[in-house]
């Protein structure tokens, strides 16, 4: 199978990565939902992280989960929860992005801080302010902070979500390469290549749902 990692250099100044790497009718949309909410009280950027950070963590994860939970899985939806907030808690790596429009959460981000970059692992937004594009401007503001940390690279991670090309980010082809060296490997080989087409076909026969409750994956519908 074949994916994709999106990365920005971060190799000049915010207001010249903006000028030559964004999507231009992208940043004139930025700048004028900015300044509307800039009427609307003091609109502002930072980064948190360790036990402090928890709560707007909280505040992330519940709206992506909101927003994804027609193809979420809960049981894996809670381990990563888990995950994330031991990282955070941690205080070393991760930080937790947050803009504010006074003191309410309007967006956030979480990414890893390692070496000379920024990975990010998850964006989600405030709906309430879904008509002023918050998770683009969360990006925005992000790209500027860890240019002015001093960071090379900001990293979108992979995911071919099409907003990341109206930032400018390099995409780079990754391959996965699997190579059975005996009979249990290419029977192993052949159980993984076949596990999305049968979930098509369960999918396709109605019946996926079905399947992943007698597993325990999913919540019984009322």
């Amino acid at each position: 199978s074949r994916h994709a990692a999106h990365a920005l250099p971060l190799d000049a100044e915010f207001e010249t990565i903006r000028e030559h790497r964004f999507d231009p009718s992208t940043s004139r949309r930025l700048v004028k939902n900015r300044r509307k909410l800039d009427h609307k009280g003091r609109l502002e950027f930072d980064f948190v992280t360790g036990p402090d950070a928890l709560p707007e963590l909280d505040h992330l994860l519940e709206w992506r989960r909101q927003r994804f939970q027609d193809v979420n899985d809960d049981n894996a939806t809670a381990v990563q929860r888990t995950f994330y907030r031991q990282l955070v808690s941690q205080g070393n790596l991760a930080r937790v992005g947050r803009l504010r429009l006074d003191d309410e959460l309007v967006a956030g981000c979480l990414g890893l801080i390692e070496g000379n970059g920024i990975h990010v692992l998850v964006i989600a937004y405030n709906p309430q302010f879904a008509n002023w594009a918050p998770g683009l401007l969360m990006v925005e503001s992000c790209i500027a902070a860890a240019e002015k940390m001093g960071l090379t690279v900001f990293d979108l991670t992979i995911g071919d979500e099409s907003y990341k090309q109206l930032f400018g980010a390099d995409s780079i082809g990754l391959f996965d390469l699997r190579q059975p060296l005996s009979l249990r490997g290419r029977v192993a080989l052949a159980l993984v290549t076949l596990k999305p087409k049968v979930k098509r076909l369960l999918e396709q026969l109605g019946l996926f749902e079905f399947v992943q409750r007698l597993r325990g994956r999913a919540p019984t519908k009322s």
